[in-house]
């Protein structure tokens, strides 16, 4: 900086400046209390996907025998898995899109 930068401050200003008495500290804002993380309430077996490759001509019977039983492909085929002695709770049957 040159010294033609400072010719503007008026020492009489910056003088009274320094003679005012110091502000008083802050009181510390308060802060609400975390809210606590909602707990699960019973802990879930852990969910996997799997994909199952089919001609395009199956896939569609199986979409409308799954509409005409008034259900999505997976709660058909894991109604299914059930009929054939897998265990299969309802939950699992449960559309997961209404959730």
């Amino acid at each position: 900086m040159a010294k033609q930068d400072f010719v503007d401050v008026d020492p009489g200003a910056l003088a009274s400046l320094m003679r005012a008495p110091p502000r008083a500290p802050r009181q510390p804002r308060e802060t609400p209390a975390p809210t606590p993380k909602p707990k699960r309430k019973v802990k879930q077996e852990r969910r996997e996907q799997y994909s199952l490759a089919m001609r395009a001509g199956m896939r569609k019977n199986l979409a409308k025998l799954a509409v005409n039983a008034d259900m999505t492909i997976r709660g058909f085929i894991l109604h299914a898995l059930k009929k054939e002695g897998l265990e299969v709770r309802e939950d699992d049957l449960a559309d997961l899109r209404k959730r």
